[in-house]
């Protein structure tokens, strides 16, 4: 059993986090004047509210009234109908107000989701640490972009962080219902209905099947069956907006936003490797959840963080905000790195202390060539997935006590 750290070393790591979001917090005060101002992410779900307020949530998905209403290039709402409802209590508000309230209740979703992965049995030596693991989750370059931006991301994180706690506590119905509500990004999450038709988990799918059906007549009663068909169209035309509505290939922090950078010159080219790399990584993603469901072994949190990183690379949209549901990947890391080998936990602090340089930009620049250094970090981590899960290496059950970060 490793002895529990030292204060000391619990001093330095969360002065070093409390200076981290210290930083984070001077740069957010120097942006306000584009926050009051309404040039944030945050302002497309705000319209949305403001549109089903005057009663027109029929129109919801009509681009030149968003564009009327927040005066401006329009950063179009192509979220679903249902989500809509979210956004309205704080489109009542003033702007400002309104993100500033949104902020706070995306940190209140972040911090539950934490609490959720602490209160499982499995990551109980973790709880020492759960101040930490709070400042570190605040720390990381998503979550604060997506906070900044007023964007949904950390919502996507509960969601999914629920999900992962019921599977593992066995309630697979419930499990469902919840991860249904993460279809607002169903891009992201759709291979994981994959795996679950797979293996078969039909009362997983019952659930999300029970819980589809509600969002969709919440749908239909925000924006009746034009607006639903009228949300369709627009998902189907966002292929084609490379350039407009803030849509930017070249910003892509996934295998499109990869070939992209490589072959930008050639999208059909582009296309064509993204479905076959694509196809690839699922076949990958598949072979490793290979063996029985078993939600209650530690491969299975390894199988289910493979899901989220595959999920990352092979979706069609992706910018830096929604790399925050790799929250749970990482957190998943931590507690392997606690019971592993030296040279196991050595390679996954390594991974962590990786994690923010990496994802801070889609790609650097040396002279004429252009190096996707996210995307390469996604590789690289969902390889260390593979590995941890194909290869089945043993982590090791901790056992009754308490456990440290550090020998």
């Amino acid at each position: 059993m490793r002895k529990k750290g030292s204060p000391t070393v619990a001093l330095v790591i969360s002065t070093g986090l409390v200076a981290t979001l210290v930083l984070y917090a001077v740069v957010w005060l120097k942006l306000y004047e584009r926050v009051a101002s309404g040039r944030v992410d945050f302002i497309s779900c705000y319209t949305a509210g403001k549109i089903l307020i005057a009663g027109k949530g029929g129109e919801l998905y009509n681009l030149k009234l968003q564009s009327q209403i927040h005066e401006g290039g329009v950063l179009a709402y192509v979220h679903p109908p249902f989500q809509a409802l979210v956004f309205l209590p704080f489109s009542y508000l003033s702007f400002p107000l309104a993100y500033s309230a949104w902020s706070v209740f995306m940190s209140a979703l972040g911090l539950l989701s934490i609490s959720f992965l602490l209160k499982l049995p499995h990551y109980q030596a973790l709880r020492p640490w759960s101040t930490q693991i709070f400042l570190a989750t605040f720390c990381f370059f998503p979550v604060f972009i997506s906070l900044v931006q007023g964007q949904d991301s950390l919502m996507l994180l509960f969601f999914i962080a629920w999900a992962f706690t019921l599977l593992k506590q066995k309630r697979d119905t419930q499990a469902g219902i919840v991860l249904a509500c993460a279809l607002f990004k169903f891009h992201l999450v759709l291979i994981i209905y994959g795996v679950l038709l797979v293996k078969k988990r039909w009362r997983v799918i019952r659930g999300s099947i029970y819980s589809s059906l509600g969002l969709l007549v919440l749908s239909y009663a925000t924006v009746g069956f034009t607006g639903i068909v009228d949300y369709v169209k627009l998902v189907s035309q966002m292929a084609s907006w490379t350039g407009r509505y803030n849509f930017n290939p070249l910003q892509m922090r996934n295998l499109r936003g990869m070939l992209t950078l490589l072959l930008g010159g050639n999208p059909p080219m582009v296309t064509w490797l993204s479905l076959i790399l694509g196809v690839f990584v699922l076949a990958i993603t598949l072979r490793a959840w290979k063996g029985p469901w078993d939600a209650s072994d530690r491969k299975f949190d390894l199988q289910s963080s493979l899901l989220v990183i595959a999920g990352l690379l092979v979706g069609h949209y992706l910018y830096s905000h929604d790399q925050s549901i790799l929250v749970l990947p990482l957190f998943i890391l931590l507690s392997i790195a606690q019971n592993g080998s030296k040279t196991l936990r050595t390679g996954i602090f390594l991974l962590l202390i990786l994690a923010n340089p990496a994802l801070m930009f889609a790609f650097i620049e040396f002279g004429r060539f252009r190096i996707p250094i996210n995307v390469l970090y996604l590789l690289m981590l969902f390889a260390s997935f593979v590995y941890l899960t194909v290869r089945k290496l043993e982590v090791e059950k901790p056992p009754q006590g308490v456990y440290t970060l550090v020998t």
